[in-house]
């Protein structure tokens, strides 16, 4: 075997060792921002049609993709029932958003908080009847580790 053509060899699997981490890092640096298309929609309302395709905040393909492997489908559906959709506000690295009983606040509301650097997401459902308010908080880790601005605007106890 020629050993002066060796080296010519070489270059290929090193090339393509090369290419793999470079698109592994480039597929963890999406993994890692899930989010960031949601982030278009800040300062507007979440029904305004500003994503892929026309569709609104939450049937934006980053809210779609997550939500239904973050929460069961009584949460999603209960989510998915109020229809008044609030503006999308950027708190730090976190974007909120708030929705609405058709009816009413009154009646119904759902906060969505999700983290622009992580996966996390949390939900707080509120639902105000006669015998007394109704709040629950569901998310990927505990609603305590949101910054205390964002806690006291939807009255975490």
């Amino acid at each position: 075997m020629d050993l002066r053509h060796t080296h010519k060899l070489l270059r290929l699997p090193v090339f393509g060792m090369l290419l793999a981490a470079f698109l592994a890092l480039d597929a963890s640096a999406s993994a890692a921002a899930p989010w960031s298309g949601a982030e278009r929609w800040v300062g507007h309302l979440a029904s305004e049609r500003l994503g892929e395709g026309g569709s609104s905040f939450f049937d934006s393909p980053d809210v779609v993709a997550q939500l239904p492997r973050l929460f069961g489908p009584e949460t999603r559906a209960r989510l998915d029932s109020y229809e008044q959709a609030g503006r999308v506000e950027k708190v730090g690295h976190y974007l909120v958003v708030g929705k609405c009983a058709a009816t009413g606040c009154a009646d119904g509301s759902a906060t969505l908080v999700l983290d622009t650097l992580s996966q996390d997401v949390w939900v707080v459902l509120k639902r105000h009847a006669a015998d007394g308010a109704e709040r629950c908080w569901s998310g990927t880790r505990q609603y305590t580790v949101l910054p205390p601005s964002i806690q006291a605007a939807f009255n975490v106890d």
